[in-house]
């Protein structure tokens, strides 16, 4: 796990057991949430939400997990959001996610579990 200082943000980048790399952020004055109106880190953001979509060493059902990890806290988690990071339809992602046997409701839930057990642990 990489913890870092960027533009009044903790960064945290670490690898989850399906390797792989989640980012997580939150204010070093404060616990508020993330705002995209944060013009520094809505660029970080940009380039790592790019990077995920582009990656074809994964599934969809864990580049759907990123995603998922970067939205959640924002409350823009939704397929349309997703598919819209992801490049497809949101159809297109319900597909993929068929062909591997989950869905995004799972995915949803097991991620705020984990963040709940990192809230937890910190």
């Amino acid at each position: 796990m990489t913890v870092t200082s960027i533009a009044g943000y903790l960064v945290t980048v670490s690898n989850t057991v399906a390797s792989s790399t989640v980012l997580s952020a939150r204010r070093t004055t404060s616990h508020s949430r993330l705002h995209a109106s944060d013009p520094v880190f809505a660029r970080y953001i940009k380039q790592y939400l790019e990077l995920i979509a582009v990656r074809t060493n994964t599934t969809s059902s864990d580049k759907v997990r990123e995603f998922v990890w970067m939205l959640l806290p924002e409350g823009r988690c939704s397929i349309e959001q997703i598919a819209q990071h992801m490049g497809v339809d949101r159809r297109s992602v319900q597909r993929r996610l068929d062909r591997e046997e989950t869905a995004l409701s799972s995915i949803v839930e097991a991620v705020r579990m984990e963040m709940i057990l990192t809230g937890l642990s910190t």
